[in-house]
């Protein structure tokens, strides 16, 4: 018969009768036959149906279960018993899935999915199966020593796996669960024969563990409080098996019996990963060798390497720990010097360093290893470790010294990471080229080596031409690639002394040092070109770009690091200015023009604090009903010295600064006032205000939105339309389409302004869940003149149908525009023709007396011969047009 129990010689204690744990179990016994033979007591059963009591009856269990965890994982300092760690892991599982099921019980807080019955029983019946399986198994299996710890970290990790998938499944995809509870029918036969099947398991583990019992070593604390806690897990798993409803008299005896159980299971797991060891401990304490095996179990578990030796250097001792980094095992070092078995160097020098255990006995003093030390200790198998070392004398009680001890421990890993982190913190992850804080010190470096050797100093600021399409269409992962191949080309084509660097996307600095004339700089920059307009084979794919270059040329320029870089920067853009695959070198001039910029976007700034920006109104129409759908507003800029001005006037001047998104901002809560204020006077009219690409790209846009509809109460979210650009759209589709998504659930709907004008196709249009499509004003503006326009409105309409999509026609100038829009089925239109964009304080009259143009319905007169486009052949040409790129 196996051993299934620890060999403890047990003390007198474990000699005792099993006469109280048969009281016991017999005492237990009878409570349940008494509550299930007697009639229910109400005043139980409202305690049981108590949530904050099973809560508190859940908690003690879990708290049970991780004690048991703890107990049997962390307690044993040496090696771990394969029964006592199947037990404790299954239990860490258990306390997990107790603690799933606890959240799921109904009544409870949204715990990922809502809190059901089916879902509580779930997790209940995965924390009992494994409960009442790891139990089976630790009595069943011999036995077993696991002496190795990664034995011990897959039984962990078995455990932690189970519960992992437990929850996934549970919370994930409940549906691929056997049914365990149906509405108004009660629980599954599934759920039924699962409860009954782990009851069968726990007496089967209680059966063995009587089977196995009947001598001194298996009669202990161990196997007594086992035998418990599976007898009474027994009584427990019964309670569950004969209740009616979760809040029955049944429930909270089940609760108690469980929480009893998993009592004396910690009681278990204690006597045999702790109290037992320490008995055996002290039975050692009159032998001599007591000292002896304490201090190597001690040195052995420590996590550092530990080596003892005497007074003239020769090893007494090494722990585990200093073997593996040594190479050398206890016995074979055992008496030989110490430098021959410790081979430290320092790191940088390859020298030899002196042993510190050597400078300790001399001493008699801590050796102390110094950060920047870089010791190195060479194992036996030539194997390299960066370590970090202590080493103390030995001393007797009279104070002499007798030896030392040198503990030290592996930061290779550290080191590493300390030198990747120091590589990363200078260098781009992508291309590995410097990025901007290495770019930095290199021209600080090479301004200096410059002025010392009278030579130019070339600043290069090199863009791709034609980059951003070739990331549209082939994705990102091919532009990466091609952004690798670009960077190894740059380095073949400049001299071993010069720098190139990414400053991030597509933009690359060159550093060219030690150039003699400006004809020499001319050489070098063609190269460069011609080398970039090479077309490039990236993934069997055949790509064409080529790039812009904008130099400055030191002592010529005589700035600092910053100042080169964006005089180089400001080159770049004058040569793509000029058509682009080609260079231009900075002047004066340039630099004129960039500052009066900045002080026109200044400027703007101030009229934003000011609050001289305003919105003014336009009206959206039906054209068939004549009724107002909404407003569009559009931001005006009302000048001190200039007067009102449009968009066009100063818009582009924020664009790529973070003032666009404060305009925005502004914008937003202008329009939520106005809401308000409509809304209160009865006016419920939706406006639409845009959105600019660079405050669409904020990470915070939407916690920024929530945040300023906060703050405006009254205004409702369905009255708010968000205008997105096609061309902002099309940036980042992914990105933009979790905005739109999230957006409609608050409430606010979304367009997509100036369709057409873009990259418009089905896939795209599918992919981008808008409310709203706004045609071009200019396609509008021209149909009637331009047979292509006039189709292209069309087809968009019909695409719009296919999708569901609501359509606003932008640019209505004339009746004429809006008659042959109700012809082609658009019914919803803004412009001149209706109204010209108004302040907040003029719209409530305009919509008082606004009358429409009776010509609207007069198709024949105004549509002018356009009629035809209706045609079956001419919709297919207008479908073509559409979706041309």
């Amino acid at each position: 018969m196996p051993m299934i129990f620890p060999d403890n010689t047990p003390s007198i204690s474990d000699q005792t009768s099993w006469q109280p744990t048969i009281w016991l179990l017999w005492l237990l016994s009878a409570l349940f036959l008494f509550v299930w033979l007697a009639p229910y007591f109400h005043s139980f059963e409202k305690i049981a149906a108590f949530l904050t009591l099973h809560n508190i009856l859940e908690t003690l269990s879990v708290a049970f279960a991780a004690l048991i965890f703890v107990t049997g994982c962390q307690s044993n300092i040496g090696a771990r018993s394969l029964n006592i760690m199947l037990i404790s892991c299954a239990f860490l599982a258990v306390a997990l899935l107790d603690f799933g099921h606890s959240m799921s019980c109904p009544g409870m807080p949204l715990f990922v999915t809502p809190a059901g019955p089916s879902k509580a029983i779930a997790f209940w019946l995965a924390a009992r199966f494994i409960s009442a399986l790891s139990l089976l198994l630790a009595i069943a299996l011999k036995w077993k020593t696991l002496t190795f710890s990664y034995s011990r970290n897959l039984v962990f990790l078995f455990f932690v796996a189970y519960a992992v998938v437990a929850y996934w499944l549970i919370l994930l995809h409940p549906q691929s669960l056997p049914k365990t509870y149906l509405s108004g029918t009660g629980f599954t036969t599934f759920k039924i024969i699962a409860e009954y099947a782990i009851t069968l398991m726990l007496i089967a583990a209680t059966i063995l563990i009587l089977l196995f019992i009947g001598n001194r070593h298996t009669d202990n604390d161990y196997s007594r409080n086992l035998f418990k806690a599976a007898a009474i897990m027994v009584l427990s798993e019964l309670s569950f098996v004969v209740y009616s409803n979760p809040s029955d008299i049944f429930t909270l005896l089940g609760h108690c019996y469980k929480i009893l159980a998993f009592y004396f299971l910690y009681k278990a797991v204690y006597s045999a990963s702790v109290k037992s060891p320490h008995e055996k401990l002290q039975t050692l304490q009159n032998r001599g060798e007591i000292e002896m095996e304490l201090a190597q179990i001690t040195l052995s578990s420590i996590g550092d390497a530990i080596v003892t030796t005497n007074y003239d250097g020769t090893i007494l001792f090494l722990n585990r720990i200093a073997e593996s980094l040594t190479g050398w095992s206890q016995d074979e070092a055992e008496g030989k010097p110490l430098n021959e078995v410790l081979h430290l160097v320092n790191q940088m020098t390859r020298k030899p360093l002196i042993n510190p255990a050597f400078l300790a006995v001399r001493d008699n003093k801590t050796v102390i290893d110094e950060p920047n030390n870089h010791s190195l200790l060479i194992s036996r198998a030539n194997k390299e470790h960066a370590i970090e070392y202590t080493a103390s004398p030995i001393c007797n009680a009279e104070g002499y010294v007798l030896g030392s001890v040198l503990v030290f421990h592996n930061i290779s890993e550290k080191f590493q990471l300390m030198e990747q982190i120091s590589w990363q913190a200078g260098h781009d992850t992508l291309t590995h080229l410097p990025n901007r804080t290495l770019l930095s010190d290199r021209i600080s470096q090479a301004i200096a080596h410059a002025s010392r050797q009278q030579h130019l100093l070339l600043v290069c600021f090199m863009d791709l031409d034609g980059f951003k399409a070739v990331n549209d269409l082939h994705g990102h992962e091919l532009g990466d690639k091609l952004l690798i191949e670009v960077a190894r080309r740059l380095i073949n084509v400049v001299r071993s002394n010069d720098t190139v660097s990414r400053l991030g996307g597509d933009e690359f600095v060159l550093l060219l040092n030690e150039v003699n004339t400006m004809d020499e700089v001319d050489i070098l920059i063609t190269r460069v070109l011609e080398e970039m307009a090479r077309p490039y084979q990236i993934a069997q794919q055949t790509l064409k770009i080529s790039a812009s270059i904008g130099m400055t040329v030191f002592p010529f320029d005589s700035s600092d690091t910053d100042t080169l870089l964006r005089h180089a920067d400001q080159a770049m853009y004058q040569a793509k200015q000029k058509g682009r695959n080609r260079f231009h070198l900075f002047d004066a001039s340039m630099d004129l023009q960039v500052q009066e910029h900045h002080q026109l976007l200044s400027r703007l700034e101030q009229a934003v604090s000011n609050k001289e920006l305003l919105l003014h109104y336009q009206p959206k129409i039906n054209l068939k009903t004549s009724k107002v759908m909404g407003m569009e507003g559009l931001i005006r800029w009302q000048h001190p010295e200039q007067g009102l001005l449009e968009p066009l006037d100063f818009l582009h001047l924020a664009e790529d600064s973070n003032l666009i998104v404060d305009i925005g901002n502004l914008v937003l809560h202008e329009a939520l006032s106005q809401i308000a204020e409509w809304h209160a006077a009865g006016h419920d009219w939706v406006i639409s205000v845009n959105i600019a690409a660079r405050q669409l790209k904020q990470h915070d846009f939407i916690n920024n939105l929530q945040t300023i509809l906060a703050q405006h109460p009254g205004a409702p979210a369905s009255m708010l339309e968000l205008e997105i650009l096609e061309s902002s759209a099309l940036a980042d589709l992914e990105h933009v389409r979790n905005i739109i998504l999230t957006c409609q659930k608050m409430g606010i709907s979304v367009s997509l302004d100036d369709f057409g004008s873009g990259y418009s196709s089905l896939a795209y249009l599918r992919h981008l869940p808008v409310n709203t499509l706004k045609i071009d004003q200019l396609f509008v503006r021209d149909m009637l003149d331009d047979e292509e326009d006039c189709a292209l409105v069309d087809g968009i309409l019909q695409m719009a149908r296919v999708f569901k999509r609501e359509v606003v026609a932008e640019g209505m100038e004339t009746a004429a525009h809006g008659a042959l829009l109700l012809k082609l089925g658009c019914t919803v239109a803004q412009g001149y023709g209706i109204a010209r964009p108004m302040p907040a304080a003029e719209v409530a009259d305009w919509a008082a007396q606004f009358k429409p143009d009776p010509r609207w319905q007069n198709y024949p007169a105004a549509l002018v011969g356009w009629g035809h486009i209706a045609t079956e052949t001419n919709k297919v040409q207008a479908e073509l047009l559409l979706y041309k790129v």
